[in-house]
C-alpha cells in the first residue's frame, strides 16, 4: 500500500480513482473542519454564564454552512434559549423554545438568521391555506391538460 498525493491509500498497480477527491471537494472539507474547530475553540475559551430557564447547547457540526452572513447570536453564544415573540398575524405573545430552535437550525437546516413569526394555530391555518391553494392549482392544471388533449383530437 502506498500513500497517494493527498494521503489516500492506493494499492500498487491499482488504477482506481475511488479514494481521490477534487480540489474543490478537499477545500470544502477543509473549510468545514476549520469552521467547526474555530467555533468549538471560541466556545471553549469563553466562560459561559447560563441564563435562567431552559438552555440547550449548540451542536456546531450540525449547523448549516452559512459563509456570507457571519455567525448568528445563538452560534456566538453557544446555546439556545427560549425566545419570546409576538405572532405577526394575531399579535399573541408566544415563546419559541430552545428545543424547537435546535430542531429548526440543526435537524431541518433552517437559516441561522430565521426566527419564528407565527403562533402554532396560525402556522397550522397557514399550512391548510397553502395546501388548499396547491390543490386548486393542480385541479386547474389538470383541467387545462384535459382541454388541450381534447382539442388535439
Amino acid at each position: 500500500m502506498n500513500t497517494g498525493f493527498f494521503g489516500d491509500r492506493v494499492q500498487e498497480g491499482e488504477k482506481s480513482v475511488e479514494g481521490y477527491k477534487s480540489g474543490k471537494q478537499r477545500r470544502a472539507e477543509i473549510k468545514a473542519a476549520r469552521r467547526v474547530h474555530r467555533m468549538a475553540a471560541r466556545v471553549a475559551s469563553r466562560v459561559v454564564v447560563l441564563p435562567p430557564g431552559r438552555v440547550v447547547p449548540v451542536d456546531y457540526s450540525r449547523l448549516m454552512a452559512n459563509n456570507h452572513d457571519g455567525l448568528s447570536a445563538f452560534a456566538l453564544r453557544g446555546y439556545y434559549i427560549d425566545r419570546p415573540f409576538s405572532c405577526q398575524d394575531c399579535g399573541a405573545p408566544c415563546v419559541w423554545s430552545a428545543e424547537q430552535q435546535r430542531w429548526w437550525y440543526e435537524t431541518i437546516g433552517g437559516s441561522p438568521h430565521a426566527i419564528a413569526k407565527r403562533c402554532r394555530p396560525r402556522r397550522q391555518r397557514e399550512r391548510q391555506r397553502k395546501e388548499l391553494a396547491r390543490q386548486v392549482s393542480q385541479a386547474g392544471r389538470l383541467e387545462k391538460q384535459a382541454r388541450l388533449v381534447a382539442a388535439a383530437r
